[in-house]
């Protein structure tokens, strides 16, 4: 991402991550602006995947809101008063599971759809994620403008040990293993025998060169 930007001043390189950081909260301020939803779109997506599945399982009442739901050959328990279920689901996403779900239909019939968001964590608000993007990313002021406590600002700090090699500077790098190498992957290609002209194999235990050894 910062392959050009790499041969920046401190100052500016910084300065290019906090423009990107801006350009990604003014996009996600505009994806959200126009959503009509309670909760953002992921979450609603991971609410409907859930209804779904949740629609064909059966369950059972054990107490006042302790179900046993059935699903194929397991049972799961799922308790609406912590909102918690035996599959971990619900406790992790904090959005009813599959098995959370069918305890709404039974309660509630076909028109359960709002309860969900009784026992759904408030995080996935569209209300409570728009003020994260709503910070503005300020650029960093010039060098004069700098306030430097004096416990740091006369702090002396040597450089490293560093012996450097012979030679003119190197500016490239070899790219770490998640960049894309600009060449492409340089495919391995297979030995071929001097001998009998085969793939896979050197002389040294070619089955011609054995056989008359």
């Amino acid at each position: 991402m910062f392959k050009d930007q790499r041969d920046f001043s401190i100052i500016g390189l910084f300065n290019h991550i906090i423009r990107k950081f801006a350009e990604k909260f003014e996009e996600r301020r505009n994806e959200m602006k126009n959503v009509l939803t309670l909760f953002v779109p992921s979450a609603e997506k991971n609410i409907r995947n859930n209804m779904v599945v949740g629609d064909a399982l059966r369950v059972h009442q054990l107490e006042n809101n302790q179900f046993s739901v059935v699903e194929h050959d397991r049972n799961a328990v799922v308790d609406l008063d912590l909102n918690t279920c035996s599959c971990f689901q619900f406790d992790l996403e904090k959005v009813p599971c599959p098995h959370a779900m069918a305890t709404r239909k039974l309660s509630f019939g076909n028109g359960y759809g709002s309860s969900i968001y009784d026992h759904s964590s408030p995080f996935y608000k569209v209300s409570a994620y728009l003020p994260v993007y709503e910070e503005t990313n300020h650029a960093i002021p010039t060098e004069e403008k700098w306030v430097v406590p004096d416990d740091i600002q006369f702090t002396k700090i040597f450089p490293p040990d560093f012996e450097p090699t012979k030679g003119r500077r190197k500016f490239k790098r070899w790219p770490s293993i998640l960049e894309p190498s600009s060449s492409g992957s340089r495919k391995k290609g297979k030995n071929i025998c001097s001998i009998c002209k085969e793939l896979g194999h050197k002389k040294t235990i070619c089955k011609v060169l054995l056989q008359h050894s």
